[in-house]
């Protein structure tokens, strides 16, 4: 499906571009050590509801925000496009954390930031053991999900800045 007169978010190869947000520009290497550069996060969520309310929140950080539904979906495309940070519903089950564990390997991936309904210590521990960033809430205020997400795409942009060093390193 094409793009909608509505605005509606448009399906494309697994991934759903929140159009007033995307960029059809992806960054190049040289782009990356910029701080005033675009910020981009891959939002990974077969709700729409909890989709479309992530993705107001994101927006006030980052400039593009797109969208899969699955995990297998988000692996493949982050290694193939760059994100900033990739925001994933605890409500995938067991693949929420297997995106966790595929991004976490190798350095310089983006930082992945686990989200549930609500949270538990079980579900705090069982993200962080994965490789999540953090754990949100939907008890977070607005303020503090823009904050959260912001400190995961810094996060993001210090382990990018030493994968390249470690990269200049080996060569």
């Amino acid at each position: 499906m094409t793009g909608t007169a509505d605005g509606a978010a448009e399906p494309i190869r697994g991934i759903v571009v929140m159009p007033e947000a995307f960029s059809d520009r992806v960054p190049s290497s040289s782009d990356r050590d910029d701080s005033d550069r675009e910020r981009s996060v891959l939002l990974v969520s077969r709700d729409e509801r909890v989709a479309d309310s992530l993705r107001v929140g994101v927006s006030r950080v980052a400039g593009r925000v797109d969208r899969t539904d699955s995990a297998e979906d988000a692996v493949r495309v982050t290694r193939g496009l760059w994100y900033d940070a990739v925001l994933v519903d605890a409500g995938l089950g067991d693949e929420a954390f297997s995106v966790c564990e595929s991004l976490r390997e190798g350095p310089g991936g983006p930082a992945v930031v686990l989200y549930a309904e609500r949270a538990s210590l079980e579900l705090a521990t069982a993200a962080m053991r994965s490789g999540a960033f953090d754990l949100l809430s939907g008890e977070v205020g607005g303020d503090e999900f823009a904050d959260r997400i912001g400190k995961a795409l810094r996060e993001s942009s210090t382990r990018r800045a030493a994968g390249e060093r470690e990269a200049r390193l080996k060569k």
